[in-house]
């Protein structure tokens, strides 16, 4: 693995219980949300309670070290509505755009970071379900290899970055009124 000072920024996206000894500069905070294709969800129904999901086709990120068949929900705003479901997935994947691609086809219900659907939920492509349930909290970082001498070009690529990133975020939020 590379090691951080070996280049101007290092994109490290990890979930809420990181707690790395690195100088980074957080580019977004993100939700990992449900989402459909339309045309699932009009063949299949909407889900509109997190039972319902045992009724439908899940496409399940192979995550190493997380709990396989169980799916964890809450909500932000009422942290004590927190519900585990068992679910045995239609498709295991080990990488998100296999899930996504599948999700678009109208394979079943996955979960994602609203960051990664964002283009997908404003163009409709992708809806929103069970809001405002989410499965889990990412963050994306940009990893430095110091706090001093950050050159220009670094700085420019980093301040693009961060609000074209937040930008397509809030903008798939409310296109998809989470």
């Amino acid at each position: 693995q590379p090691s951080i000072e070996d280049y101007d920024i290092t994109l490290m996206a990890t979930d809420a219980a990181f707690d790395g000894d690195v100088i980074a500069r957080n580019i977004i905070s993100t939700e990992v949300i449900l989402v459909a294709s339309p045309a699932y969800l009009q063949r299949r129904g909407t889900p509109q309670v997190p039972a319902d999901l045992a009724r439908h086709d899940f496409l399940r990120m192979k995550t190493p070290g997380a709990p396989t068949r169980v799916l964890h929900l809450f909500q932000t705003a009422r942290p004590e509505l927190q519900v585990d479901l068992e679910l045995e997935p239609l498709i295991w994947a080990n990488h998100p755009d296999t899930l996504l691609r599948a999700a678009i086809d109208g394979a079943g219900v996955t979960a994602t970071t609203v960051g990664l659907v964002a283009s997908q939920l404003a163009s409709g492509t992708l809806v929103r379900v069970l809001s405002p349930w989410i499965t889990g909290r990412f963050t994306l970082y940009a990893a430095l290899p110091s706090r001093k001498f950050l050159p220009q070009r670094t700085q420019v690529f980093l301040d693009h970055l961060t609000e074209h990133t937040r930008a397509g975020v809030a903008l798939a939020l409310a296109g998809c009124a989470a």
